[in-house]
């Protein structure tokens, strides 16, 4: 190899590492307030639920939001996962309350999912969330801002629409990171 090869390599090298590095002011904490009626004893385990990923997803026409208990598998840890299906619509209304749908909706603005996989590994019911979520920063590009709060939404059964818990509040407030843990592939500059 030559000198301008190692050079190229040795700084290919330095930049993905970067961001691995750089400081995480990730903050996000979900609480339950409320009784469960079912799995009681795997929402005990999963809440309070403190993130230590906090990541989020520009895609194409969404933004996709990702609150984990653990830097590992998404199958391994504990989290709340929200998608923003219209941006735009929660862009111009930050800071009012926006209604969390239940799956499937056509004119949904925004749905959210809770998950307990570190929790109770064995479960076999899904669950989504059922309230209202205010954003006051949903940006996009490289260093977005997000922040935003749930207050007492209720978690249902996604397959029955049975309420299995009430009083899930939360809040987030964080700039995406690129690079390892907070993206599964290196991101190259």
């Amino acid at each position: 190899m030559n000198i301008c090869t190692n050079t190229i390599s040795a700084l290919l090298l330095v930049s993905l590492l970067i961001p691995a590095c750089s400081p995480n002011d990730n903050a996000a904490q979900f609480t339950l307030a409320g009784k469960s009626t079912t799995n009681a004893d795997c929402f005990e385990r999963a809440f309070p639920l403190d993130a230590k990923l906090s990541a989020a997803r520009d895609n194409e026409n969404t933004v996709s939001l990702f609150f984990h208990s653990a830097v590992t598998d998404f199958d391994q840890t504990n989290g709340i996962y929200i998608e923003v299906y219209k941006p735009d619509a929660v862009r111009k209304n930050l800071g009012q309350a926006i209604p969390i749908s239940a799956p499937g909706l056509v004119d949904a603005i925004v749905g959210a999912k809770v998950t307990l996989f570190a929790a109770c590994p064995d479960i076999v019911n899904s669950f989504f969330l059922d309230g209202e979520i205010t954003f006051t920063a949903l940006e996009s590009g490289k260093n977005a801002h997000m922040a935003g709060s749930i207050t007492d939404a209720r978690i249902l059964n996604t397959r029955t629409f049975e309420v299995v818990a009430e009083g899930l509040s939360g809040s987030w407030d964080f700039h995406v990171e690129h690079g390892q843990p907070s993206q599964t592939f290196y991101a190259f500059p």
